[in-house]
């Protein structure tokens, strides 16, 4: 994905308040974006570099749809990886 320059088809931010005692405050940046023919999902907490995956075919409507799941689930960048290789076994 490096050297390329990438277009941002949408943008959910999901903010968290301070909780004292139970959470910081905080926020995930969740980004549906291409490259060349790729779609990708990248996901940055707190201003800490980008996690990335790859989204697999082509199907930006269905790469939407993840991306609003990770936001709703308020999936942690650490994680992402992992759930969308969940949810589409064949990714590699």
């Amino acid at each position: 994905m490096k050297g390329q320059t990438s277009e941002e088809l949408a943008v959910l931010r999901r903010e968290f308040s301070e909780l004292a005692g139970l959470q910081t405050a905080g926020c995930i940046t969740y980004s549906l974006c291409k490259r060349a023919d790729e779609l990708y999902i990248a996901a940055q907490e707190n201003g800490l570099p980008a996690r990335k995956c790859a989204f697999p075919g082509q199907d930006a409507a269905q790469a939407e749809l993840l991306l609003r799941y990770l936001y709703e689930n308020a999936v942690s960048p650490q994680q992402i990886n992992d759930v969308i290789r969940d949810l589409y076994p064949g990714l590699r």
